[in-house]
């Protein structure tokens, strides 16, 4: 099973913790998760709940938070896996552009930048993988 989230802004954080399904793509958001001005909030948060997670796409994103812009980590015996992030841009601010709490981390971070908005394509500072 999968969902698809795809062009829309959002002014809320998204959590995700997954009871069935096991495939996620979330592509052209802008997520602004600092609304509340404290810290537990991220903008998007994937915690493999009930189930394993095999496939995350987070593409074409921007994401800003006062605490981490992406939160992913194993719950019990519930396992993450194939974890791509591509083409993102990332408010600089809060704790950083990514949280790992355990997992085997990202399949692959390609093409992630902190938001330039002088740059036609918004690309600031390059990011390496958080790996």
């Amino acid at each position: 099973m999968q969902e698809v989230l795809h062009g829309d802004t959002n002014n809320d954080k998204r959590a995700y913790k997954y009871f069935g399904k096991t495939r996620l793509c979330i592509s052209d958001y802008e997520y602004i998760a600092n609304v509340y001005n404290t810290a537990p909030f991220k903008s998007i948060f994937i915690q493999p709940y009930s189930t394993n997670i095999q496939y995350v796409l987070v593409e074409g994103n921007l994401l800003e938070s006062y605490n981490y812009c992406i939160g992913i980590g194993n719950h019990g015996s519930n396992t993450y896996s194939d974890f791509k992030v591509k083409n993102n841009r990332f408010v600089k601010g809060g704790f950083g552009p990514v949280w790992l709490n355990n997992g085997v981390g990202f399949a692959e971070w390609t093409d992630n930048y902190f938001d330039d908005p002088s740059d036609p394509e918004h690309k600031g500072q390059n990011i390496a993988s958080p790996n």
